[in-house]
């Protein structure tokens, strides 16, 4: 037995262990009472959805901003840098702004 599977094999028997106690005494510290979905997955899945509405709304605050921006006179080329984006993707948003007004 080479030395991979040597340590391949205590890999698996450590996962088997882990598992035995986990479910021992006949329920799973890991899953919620109706069984559906892993309470550590919906602590991260929270956490998720929680930073992607984060997101969601700096991208609203940019896009506001970048057309207030523009409409107090400053320049698409002064507007790109200090918003971290191209040129191009400023007239994609006032685009889009002037679109939903």
């Amino acid at each position: 037995m080479s030395d991979s599977d040597a340590f391949f094999l205590a890999i698996s028997t450590f996962r088997v262990a882990t598992v035995a106690v986990l479910f021992s005494n006949g329920a799973s510290p890991l899953l919620s009472d109706d069984d559906t979905w892993p309470l550590m997955a919906q602590k991260h899945l929270r956490k998720v959805k929680a930073e992607a509405a984060k997101v969601t709304r700096a991208q609203d605050g940019l896009r506001r901003a970048i057309v207030a921006a523009q409409q107090s006179g400053e320049s698409i080329r002064d507007i790109a840098p200090y918003a971290g984006v191209s040129t191009s993707k400023i007239h994609e948003i006032l685009r889009e702004a002037a679109r939903r007004e």
